[in-house]
């Protein structure tokens, strides 16, 4: 599933565009809002494959979104389409923002469509080249095993017998597997114990809260945190100043 966000203040236009999209014969699911406080908030609790934004917000422009979309990793590289009426805001968008293409209002629904199946075909065989070389683990979930991709887990939590593991795509739940084993079965990647209960993927990790004796970890994309055990703080520390990588 391939997830679009549609940036436009006016809502009539917005319903416009996205009626436009939703005949792209692909599984798309399309987020909207009209604002860039309101995108921004949607940019980071999920993953956004393809951003179309007007130029022209209220109180605010879509070259101001773009810029600080930037500025997360996640999306340094990601799609960016420009609406717009006014052509002279192009060459920022191109050389400042490095935006992928524009649509010149009113836009064309062919048009549309067709730069809409240009960037998911593209994404499709992305993933494909992606997923040869990823490292992946076999989850037993209730007798049917699910495959999970290494660098889409967020943290590992384990309560008495309960094992939940936090993915991009979903919370998992294991039945007697014990953190030691879960820490076997993803070695060799950005993932390391914080806690006696607890594994994170330090390539996630947006900061630490160490103004309590009880230190937090917090992530990017995530409501919930992670605690931090006495014995793993020099390790953590070490591995959030090094960038994560493991």
């Amino acid at each position: 599933m391939f997830n679009i966000l549609v940036v436009e203040d006016d809502e009539i236009q917005r319903r416009t565009f996205i009626k436009m999209i939703k005949e792209v014969d692909k599984p798309i699911n399309i987020f909207e809002a009209a604002s860039k406080d309101e995108a921004l908030a949607i940019a980071l609790t999920n993953t956004i494959h393809i951003f179309f934004v007007d130029i022209s917000l209220k109180n605010s422009s879509g070259l101001e979104f773009a810029s600080e979309l930037r500025a997360n990793p996640n999306y340094e590289l990601a799609w960016i389409i420009f609406t717009t009426t006014h052509m002279k805001y192009m060459l920022e968008a191109f050389k400042e923002i490095h935006c992928y293409d524009f649509l010149i209002k009113p836009y064309e629904k062919k048009d549309v469509i067709e730069i809409t199946n240009k960037l998911i075909n593209n994404l499709d065989k992305q993933e494909v080249i992606d997923k040869k070389d990823r490292k992946y683990i076999n989850m037993d979930i209730k007798g049917i095993y699910v495959k999970v991709y290494i660098d889409e887990i967020y943290f590992i939590a384990v309560y008495v017998r309960t094992t939940y593991v936090f993915t991009k795509r979903g919370k998992y739940v294991l039945q007697k597997t014990s953190l030691k084993k879960m820490m076997e079965m993803v070695q060799g990647g950005a993932i390391i114990q914080c806690h006696r209960s607890y594994a994170v993927n330090m390539n996630y990790v947006l900061e630490i809260d160490r103004s309590q004796s009880n230190w937090e970890i917090y992530f990017e994309s995530l409501k919930e945190s992670v605690p931090i055990g006495d014995k793993f703080k020099k390790n953590v520390l070490e591995a959030f100043e090094e960038g994560g990588e493991g």
